[in-house]
């Protein structure tokens, strides 16, 4: 359900507006330019809002950054967690993988680009801003790393399986099918590398 708020617009009415659906507009642009060259006025103007509307719903520039984060990442969390919600966890890595995938060079995919913003090291971002975007990022890699554990114990996995490493390997997976996509990455050519990361799934035997 989109959250209303009220924004007063010069002498008129106050105009009401979606607090999600310009957080997600502002989510589009991030992803679309990155937190150094996006503009406070690209923000304002995707999101329809003016500063002063934006300062009181949404804080800084470095705010609204953390908080459009947090947004994508909730819903990459959520998709992650339909996905891997199945008895199979390498059945579940499949879907996560050929879903990122399609998402990457869908039209509509803007916002997975999210996944390679760079580090906020060097922009001017607060130490705690840049620790709490950070964590938003080893989310994945986290939440695979929990099914794995789990699949080790169901003996879907090795017992010597090294699950970090192994979500990390599938996290810089879907990483890496992001970034091939921005540069001109066809679906069919992210399929098939999402076939080549499957099959290096551990086996008993290896």
């Amino acid at each position: 359900m989109a959250i209303e708020s009220t924004v007063a617009r010069g002498r008129g009415r106050p105009r009401a507006f979606s607090s999600s659906e310009a957080l997600m507009a502002a989510v589009a642009v991030f992803a679309e330019k990155g937190y150094e060259h996006t503009s406070l006025s690209d923000l304002t103007s995707a999101m329809g809002i003016n500063r002063t509307s934006m300062y009181l719903a949404f804080g800084s520039k470095e705010d609204l950054f953390l908080l459009a984060m947090k947004a994508f990442h909730a819903q990459a969390d959520a998709h992650l967690a339909e996905c891997m919600s199945g008895p199979s966890a390498r059945a579940g890595v499949a879907a996560l993988l050929r879903s990122w995938a399609e998402m990457a060079t869908s039209p509509d995919g803007l916002g997975v680009r999210f996944v390679t913003q760079a580090p906020l090291t060097d922009v001017g971002a607060s130490a705690e801003v840049a620790a709490e975007i950070e964590t938003c990022r080893a989310s994945v890699q986290v939440k695979l790393k929990e099914r794995f554990d789990q699949a080790v114990i169901a003996g879907e996995l090795p017992a010597r399986a090294d699950t970090d490493a192994l979500g990390r390997f599938y996290s810089v997976t879907i990483q890496g099918l992001a970034l091939d996509a921005q540069h001109g990455g066809t679906r069919e050519q992210l399929l098939r590398a999402v076939e080549v990361a499957l099959a290096a799934w551990p086996t008993s035997r290896q």
